[in-house]
């Protein structure tokens, strides 16, 4: 996960500028979502940033369990501060594919 130190906002008050632009978005990503999920069961919210799509699922289904996932650590630590539900829990988690810069591309032409 290395690779991601660049995605650092800085102070709190950067995360927060940064965050409020991207949580206005996701609560229409929330809204068409929702009505595709299963009311019961386990879902993961991948690369959940703010946390606040998360929380709304959790929110709108009492029994489905939503698991935030982000590659930020700061990230996750925010939304386990600001979002406490019973059916909500954060995790720090990368999802990309390790990047091998040593793997062989495959043979071109017939």
């Amino acid at each position: 996960m290395g690779e991601y130190l660049l995605q650092a906002r800085g102070d709190q008050g950067a995360y927060e500028r940064y965050l409020e632009g991207m949580d206005a978005s996701m609560k229409q990503k929330v809204a068409l979502t929702a009505a595709h999920l299963l009311t019961r069961g386990r879902v993961a919210d991948m690369g959940m940033g703010s946390g606040t799509g998360s929380e709304a699922l959790a929110s709108l289904y009492p029994a489905l369990e939503v698991v935030g996932v982000d590659v930020s650590p700061e990230m996750v630590e925010q939304a386990r501060a600001r979002y406490r539900l019973p059916n909500l829990s954060f995790i720090l988690g990368d999802i990309s594919p390790p990047s091998t810069a040593t793997t062989t591309p495959p043979p071109s032409g017939p």
